[in-house]
């Protein structure tokens, strides 16, 4: 679970950025513990929802994530491999800088602080500590000079010296320590136990999913789709699904499966597929029916709603996840999201959900929204984007509206529209 996060020179952001998930006091007095985490010594809340206008910045933090998991995790063939690494590019200065992450964050109750410096060719500074109590213990150091990395490991991990004369070999110039220490055939559990962390965090697109619901597809895609869905419900229970959608006034009672021979490529393949819907109905009597109703000749808007759920109820099953959310919105009514979330923060697992949104009435359900849930992203006037909470203005207890205060202006992050 992240408690923080600080990153610089990344995308669109060129200063210093924090992303802080400690509870704001005030809230957690109202609250108590609804949409908190409780983990060591910290509380830390599930929910990160960020507003802002068009090209501030929003999408740019939920791909901050992706980019600093997929350099901890990536691989690269050789070390002229550039790192998929984008510094604030409209500046002289800082598009030949190189960008900066420290991530403070809790991996099965054990408290990490990872450091990282790095640019499209290399990585110039890494490091890993953890907290056994209050002060930190260096885990890890690596430095890259002239392109040759130099690792010191603390002896306490008792990591055998060829080891780590082993890892820093492995340690090219664009590869991180954790990469490098999973080429060897060592196991460390303090170190293993990061990684998790890394691991964790999954980016949900599934409105790029959709889009392969809205066009013709060959018959083996379908059931491609269709089995992806299926192994879903597998992961996170038909009943668990079912309730959600009988509770958000879905007729929906039931899935029947069937198993299909599906030609793939110069292979046959047995899928296992959904074959239809049952749906609870009345007749003109009044009577309670059960009709089945193909998969394929369910709705759009009831596909993209079930596939939704799958993905989060699936990763949030897992626990201890940091889920990605662009637009949180699209294509769901507002009430529905409402209950979404409502029964989300219901859930007692362990994650946090950062979604970007423009649905500034979510502002108005302060009895399941907090205010240190809400964040801001603004363009400035050099082009660069500032991130910013709700709970950094004063006064926020006698506004009678957050929605209104919000498209008056009173928190910046709007779109500066001239008549």
């Amino acid at each position: 679970m992240i408690i923080e996060i600080k990153f610089k020179n990344v995308l669109s952001f060129k200063d210093w950025t924090i992303l802080d998930f400690r509870v704001d006091k005030k809230e957690q007095k109202k609250f108590n513990e609804w949409g908190s985490i409780n983990i060591g010594r910290e509380k830390l809340t599930k929910v990160v929802s960020l507003y802002g206008a068009n090209a501030s910045g929003k999408t740019n933090l939920i791909k901050v994530f992706k980019i600093l998991k997929e350099i901890v995790l990536s691989d690269r063939k050789d070390r002229d491999q550039k790192i998929e690494i984008y510094p604030f590019m409209l500046d002289d200065k800082t598009k030949k800088t190189p960008s900066e992450f420290e991530i403070l964050f809790y991996s099965n109750n054990i408290k990490y602080l990872y450091k990282l410096k790095v640019d499209v060719d290399q990585i110039y500074y890494e490091s890993l500590e953890y907290y056994p109590g209050r002060k930190p213990l260096m885990i890890f150091e690596r430095k890259t000079e002239n392109g040759v990395s130099k690792v010191i490991f603390n002896n306490f991990l008792k990591i055998d010296e060829i080891i780590k004369k082993e890892i820093e070999a492995k340690c090219i110039k664009n590869i991180t320590v954790f990469k490098a220490y999973k080429q060897t055939n060592v196991s460390n559990e303090i170190i293993e136990n990061a990684l998790i962390f890394f691991n964790n965090i999954d980016r949900i697109d599934f409105f790029s999913f959709f889009e392969l619901l809205d066009i013709d597809l060959p018959v083996e895609f379908t059931y491609f789709v269709n089995s992806v869905f299926y192994y879903m419900l597998a992961d996170i229970s038909k009943d668990e699904l079912l309730s959600f959608l009988k509770n958000a006034d879905f007729n929906i009672s039931d899935f029947i499966f069937d198993e299909k021979n599906v030609p793939i490529g110069n292979k046959t393949e047995k899928v296992k597929v959904i074959k239809s819907f049952i749906h609870k109905i009345k007749d003109e009597s009044g009577n309670i029916e059960y009709k089945e109703l193909p998969f394929e000749l369910q709705s759009q808007g009831t596909g993209k709603i079930i596939i939704f759920l799958s993905l989060l109820l699936k990763n949030i099953k897992q626990n201890n996840k940091v889920i990605l959310i662009d637009e949180i919105e699209n294509s769901i009514h507002p009430l529905l999201l409402k209950h979404f979330i409502k029964k989300l923060l219901e859930m007692n697992n362990n994650f946090q959900i950062i979604f970007t949104t423009h649905y500034d009435s979510l502002l108005e359900w302060d009895e399941i929204i907090r205010k240190d849930f809400v964040w801001f992203t603004s363009k400035k006037e050099d082009g660069s984007s500032e991130l910013y909470p709700l709970t950094d203005f004063k006064g926020l207890n006698r506004i009678t509206s957050l929605k209104k205060a919000y498209d008056y202006g009173n928190f910046g992050a709007i779109p500066n529209i001239e008549d």
